[in-house]
């Protein structure tokens, strides 16, 4: 088992909608990859249900209808009401427009992203820098194993998206660059 057999083991997860968890074992490896999010206990739900402050009612609302930022009754008991849902507007960030010429160089893999061989080092590029075909862009930090990331063409680096040490996720955007 390799790397890619790893991300495709993942991605298949990820796009399953009969599947949330898988579990492998093997002499030499055990992998256990798990879709979703985790519950996670606090002292406060474990002595029971608290009421929520009441917030005072930003309008008059219409009958059989509660005002927005108003309280919310808990649902049951021992179970606090669901938290209130994001606009979709809120979860979904929108992504600037970018000019087509713009190449997008995206993380290959799960990572810690570095934009400099080492602490205090001149990072790697910079924006407006000019790079060629095989220079080095970042480096990626995969459980101590350090991947570099290379120019795949000669262009000019025209942003980068993410912090130096920031972690970053398959498929997310690290700079963007505008192809020679």
């Amino acid at each position: 088992m390799n790397y890619a057999d790893l991300i495709q083991i993942v991605e298949l997860l990820r796009q399953s909608e009969q599947f949330s968890s898988f579990k492998l074992k093997t002499p030499e490896l055990e992998l256990e990859v798990q879709r979703g999010t985790a519950k996670v206990e606090t002292p406060s739900q474990a002595a029971g249900p608290v009421a929520a402050p009441a917030t005072p009612a930003l309008a008059n609302p219409a009958p059989g209808t509660s005002a927005p930022g108003a309280a919310q009754p808990l649902s049951g008991p021992g179970h606090a009401a669901p938290p209130p849902q994001e606009p979709e507007s809120a979860r979904a960030p929108l992504e600037p427009a970018t000019p087509a010429t713009w190449r997008p160089v995206k993380s290959p893999m799960v990572g810690t992203f570095y934009a400099a061989p080492e602490p205090g080092a001149a990072p790697f590029v910079q924006p407006g820098q000019a790079v060629r075909a095989g220079d080095v862009l970042c480096i990626i930090e995969v459980m101590k194993l350090m991947n570099t990331l290379r120019a795949e063409f000669d262009g000019t680096v025209l942003e980068i998206a993410v912090r130096d040490a920031q972690p970053v996720e398959y498929g997310q955007l690290l700079m963007q660059v505008e192809p020679a």
